[in-house]
Formats: C-alpha cells, sequence, structure tokens
C-alpha cells in the first residue's frame, strides 16, 4: 500500500484513524511504501506506520521531466536515520518509485548503493568515488566538478522545470533553483575534462546535461528582461531581449540535439513501432506527444508536467510558443494596447491541442559533436552567465547585517540584502502561520543619508502585498516612512519605489502585513539609496 496517503491529507490521517486502518488488516497481508522520503518521510510521523512492516522509498521525478536535481543530501540524512533509529519499526527495504529516471545517474547509484550496506557512507567522498567509477578514471577537474553539482542542484530534492518549457505568461516566476556560481565552476572543470574523457558516452552526457542547464537558467534571464523591457514600454528592448531568449532555446534544441537520451523522434518512433496499422500509428503517436505536453486535456492543470527538454519538442513546440508570446507583446506595444493574456492563453490550448494531433517528422538519431557544441557554447555564453550571480542591484543594504524575526529553511534574513533581485528563489521568507508580526530589518552600520527606498517581494504571478517601511537611527525609535498596508499593485521584478524626504538612517524595518497569494512573508531584495 502506498502511504502517499498520509503526505496528502495528514490533517485527516490523525493517529487514531491511521490505526483504525491498519490494524484491520494483520501484518503478514499489509507492506507499506513511504513514498516521499527525499522531501516528506512520513514513517518518523506515524511511529513507523504503527509496527507494519514499511519500505522506505523516494519518488525523485514527477512525470520524467529532464532536469538536474536529486536531494542527496536530504534522503541520505533521512536513510541513515530510518537505519539507525530505535523507533524505526518494521523497516523491510528501500524502494525506488520514480515516475521517470535516466537523466540523473548518482541518484539512483546512491540510493541502490544502500541496499549492500549496513550504514550511510558520508556523502562527500561517496561522490568523489562515484566520478572515479563513472568515467573510469581518476581525475580532479571530474571529482571537482561532481562535488560542486552534489553542493548545488543535487541539494533540490524535487525536480524544477525549466522556464523554457513553461507555457509562456508575463506572470512567470524567473527563478533560479541552485547557486549559479556553482553550476558555472562545475561547468569549467567539466569541459577541462575533455581532452582525456571526451570519448566516454558517459562524460558526453554529463557535459550536454550541465551545458543543458546552463541555457536554461540564461533562458530565464533573458526572460526577465523581455518582462521588464515590456512593462517600461520599450519596443527596441523588447526586441533585444527577445532575440536572445529566442536564440538561447534554438541552441539549446541544437545541443540536445547531439545525444539519443535527449530526442524527440525516437521517443515518437518507438511509440509507433508498436503499430500494426495506419489508425494504430496515429493514435499511439498522438498518445506519445500527448502524455509529454498536455499530459491530459487542453484544459487540464497538468500541462508540462512530463517536462521533456528535448531535441525537437524544444525546435517543434517550446520554441513556437515562445515566438508567438513575444510577438504578441511586441504587436501590443505597437498598437499602444494592453497584452492580452487570456486571449493567449486560449489560442495557446488550441495550438497545443492540434499539435499533439499533428504528425511532422523529428529525427530520431543524434547530430553534431557534442563537445565541440559544448565548447562553443562556453566560448558564447561564459560571461554572460557569470553576470547571473554577481549583484545586479547594488545599493546601499548590499551586504549589510541584516536581521528577522524568523525565516523559514533555506531562506535567511541576508538573502533579502544581497543586491541580487532576479531570481525569485533567493528570497528571505517566513509565515504567519507561524510569526504573527514578522519584520525584516537591516543595519547600514552607520547614521547614512536614504531618501528612497525599493522594496520587491516574490514576483512571477499577480500576488501583491501591504507593507510599511520604517527607519531608525538607533533601532529603538521607528518612524514609518512608506505606509503601503493597503497596496493592491501586483508585485513585480522592480518592485515597490518608496519615495520620501532624505533623513539620516541607520536602521530599515520593513512589514509585510498582508500577502494576497498565501501565508507567508517573502523579500527578494530591499535595495535603499540617498536619493
Amino acid at each position: 500500500m502506498q502511504g502517499w496517503l498520509f503526505v496528502f491529507n495528514p490533517k485527516f490521517w490523525q493517529p487514531p484513524q491511521a490505526k483504525a486502518l491498519f490494524n484491520a488488516v494483520p501484518d503478514e497481508r499489509m507492506i507499506l511504501l513511504d513514498l516521499f522520503c527525499e522531501v516528506k518521510p512520513t514513517w518518523s510521523k506515524t511511529e513507523a506506520f504503527y509496527g507494519k512492516p514499511w519500505v522506505w522509498c523516494i519518488i525523485h521525478n514527477f512525470g520524467g521531466r529532464v532536469g538536474l536535481f536529486g536531494g542527496l543530501h536530504q534522503f541520505s540524512a533521512d536513510l541513515n536515520k530510518a537505519m539507525t533509529a530505535a523507533g524505526r519499526g518494521d523497516l523491510q527495504g528501500i524502494g525506488l518509485i520514480m515516475e521517470g529516471f535516466g537523466y540523473n545517474p548518482i541518484v539512483w547509484d546512491r540510493v541502490t548503493d544502500m541496499a549492500f550496506r549496513n550504514e550511510v557512507p558520508e556523502l562527500e567522498s561517496w561522490i568523489s568515488d562515484f566520478a572515479k567509477r563513472r568515467y573510469g578514471a581518476s581525475l580532479a577537474e571530474a571529482e571537482q566538478a561532481w562535488q560542486l553539482l552534489g553542493d548545488s542542484v543535487y541539494r533540490i530534492p524535487s525536480n524544477p522545470t525549466s522556464l523554457v518549457t513553461r507555457r509562456p505568461s508575463l506572470n512567470l516566476g524567473v527563478g533560479i533553483a541552485c547557486p549559479p556560481k556553482k553550476i558555472y565552476e562545475a561547468w569549467e572543470s567539466l569541459l577541462a575534462c575533455a581532452p582525456r574523457l571526451g570519448h566516454l558516452s558517459t562524460y558526453q552526457f554529463d557535459l550536454v546535461h550541465v551545458t543543458r542547464h546552463v541555457l536554461s537558467d540564461l533562458a530565464a534571464n533573458h526572460f526577465s528582461d523581455v518582462v521588464r523591457a515590456y512593462r517600461t514600454k520599450d519596443p527596441d528592448g523588447l526586441a533585444r531581449a527577445s532575440q536572445h531568449l529566442l536564440s538561447v532555446i534554438r541552441q539549446q534544441d541544437e545541443l540536445l540535439g547531439t545525444r539519443e537520451d535527449f530526442l524527440l523522434g525516437k521517443w515518437l518512433e518507438d511509440a509507433k513501432r508498436w503499430a500494426v496499422n495506419d489508425e494504430e500509428r496515429r493514435l499511439y503517436e498522438w498518445n506519445a506527444r500527448t502524455i509529454i505536453t498536455l499530459w491530459g486535456t487542453p484544459d487540464g492543470v497538468l500541462h508540462e508536467y512530463a517536462a521533456r527538454q528535448w531535441s525537437g519538442l524544444i525546435r517543434g513546440f517550446y520554441l513556437k510558443r515562445w515566438e508567438m508570446f513575444v510577438g504578441r507583446l511586441q504587436e501590443s506595444l505597437a498598437a499602444g494596447k494592453p497584452f492580452d493574456e487570456a486571449r493567449f492563453e486560449k489560442d495557446m490550448r488550441k495550438w497545443e491541442e492540434e499539435w499533439t494531433h499533428s504528425n511532422e517528422e523529428y529525427s530520431g538519431v543524434p547530430k553534431g559533436d557534442p563537445i565541440r557544441i559544448a565548447q562553443q557554447m562556453w566560448q558564447e555564453h561564459r560571461d554572460q552567465y557569470r553576470k547571473i550571480f554577481e549583484p545586479n542591484m547594488v545599493s546601499l543594504t548590499t551586504g549589510k547585517p541584516s536581521s528577522c524575526s524568523s525565516s523559514l529553511p533555506p531562506y535567511p534574513a541576508d538573502l533579502a540584502a544581497d543586491g541580487r533581485s532576479r531570481n525569485t528563489n533567493r528570497f528571505w521568507a517566513t509565515d504567519v502561520s507561524n510569526d504573527e508580526d514578522p519584520w525584516w530589518q537591516v543595519d547600514l552600520e552607520k547614521s547614512t543619508a536614504v531618501g528612497r527606498v525599493v522594496v520587491i517581494g516574490f514576483y512571477g504571478d499577480s500576488r501583491h502585498y501591504g507593507f510599511t517601511v520604517e527607519t531608525s537611527l538607533d533601532g529603538e525609535i521607528w518612524d514609518i516612512v512608506a505606509d503601503h498596508r493597503d497596496n493592491k499593485e501586483p508585485s513585480t521584478a522592480q518592485g515597490y519605489e518608496c519615495r520620501f524626504k532624505p533623513r539620516a538612517v541607520r536602521y530599515i524595518r520593513i512589514r509585510q502585513p498582508y500577502n494576497s497569494a498565501n501565508t507567508g512573508r517573502h523579500l527578494v531584495e530591499v535595495a535603499a539609496y540617498a536619493q
């Protein structure tokens, strides 16, 4: 029996209800699968399923999405706890309950290795050994690359989606899920291994996969420029940003086309090969196209659930949508009319369904040299990618000591004063369910003239925040210099600009009594200026 019901509906499944269910079945007739241990282990919340035999499992991949992720640290810690805890109950084994796999071999290596051990080995040395096994050689650059990946993308337990595969909208978040600096360094280290490892299929796969990740981050960065140019009514800026976005998406398709692992054509041909006549062939191709795009009906909420970053699918499906989107934005600016988001959404759904019924062919054979193309991407994009992790909004608050009433891991106070406003995955966060009067503040360390504060909450949807800005010289007596508790304007990447008569300030405090979206409180960045 799957243990998912205890994750999905924990309010109902309290101890009396769970015990009533378990006690109705003899122990030898039931075994529980604790599915989601990399994110939400249930065994430790149910007294190890109240004595029933159970299996520690990870789902890891929903829908077979393409991405670098895995939560190595989280599930290693929980598995160690499960194997050593006095209250582990009748733990029977380890399970892999994936909806798709093949893109993160380090995860499967780690989990299956545990089936042959009595204790969970230390992760850093294990990753170095993994790199040696994977390439059949000990190479310092390769081990360094995997340590960097282990400390970045493989701290992410659930599979994030790329901006490229999301249905275009002005209200998309542009978060980059892990530190780009570590990805940059891992990318550089992997490329340095090409002379010795370039002939290996495993190395080629890894290099293409990491380069694909970089291009996805760059696409998200260009998208933020597209939105900024549109909202500031800058047609030339919109044209430039749109060109950069579409170019990176095309390059991603070309790169992925060098490896059979990332080909739409192979997926479609595999599906059609089962057919015994033309009618079946059309049906199987429609199913194969639908499951990786709409997942269900055109109006369903699970579109892009599979999110496959594949050559062919990017060029023939995702790129087409982005071309239509930026084209509509440009038409909107030229006509001086607002972008009709609802109309575009309706047109997209119609177009997407038509694509699932189409039958244009895509190559199932890889084309091009993956090493050469990855090296070209490095030469073209390395400087631009470096800018993603450099501060883009330097102000009086950048790098200054910050504090807060509370925070949620992994969103500490300092992320709202790091000079980085482009990434909606780097923010201070707390929740009013455990902090009734949340606040965040920064110490400028000395009396400083301030006349403008820009407050950036989480953005990428239609939410708005009510907030106040307070200043103080001693941290004891506070003055409200901007009161926007009744604000209804949507939160954007540009933030809420608050101007006031310049005054001497040492401390700046933000309170957010209202968030239209949920009970969370979030600050991506708080920037202060003299005027």
